[in-house]
């Protein structure tokens, strides 16, 4: 996304699709985290309370990078629609 920001692209559709992955990558690590939270807690282990605060700290930071995401891309599709719209 910086890249793309740099190369003076900033409003493209190349860089929406840069934050759809963002979003998507952060919605799976919440996944991946929470399947192994899972693991963790059905587990015999005597020792689960370090690995489930690190696994809600990871799924808590993931949340926010992905409602950012989502935030940003909803504000960038509306300016790249309004700079595609005076182009033509």
């Amino acid at each position: 996304m910086l890249g793309y920001i740099g190369q003076n692209r900033a409003f493209s559709q190349e860089n929406l699709k840069a934050l759809r992955t963002i979003k998507f990558c952060a919605l799976a690590i919440v996944g991946f985290v929470a399947v192994g939270e899972l693991y963790i807690v059905l587990g015999t282990s005597d020792d689960r309370a370090g690995g489930v605060v690190m696994g809600i700290l990871i799924t808590f930071g993931s949340i926010v990078i992905a409602a950012a995401a989502a935030m940003v891309e909803g504000m960038l599709q509306n300016a790249v629609d309004m700079k595609s719209e005076n182009d033509s």
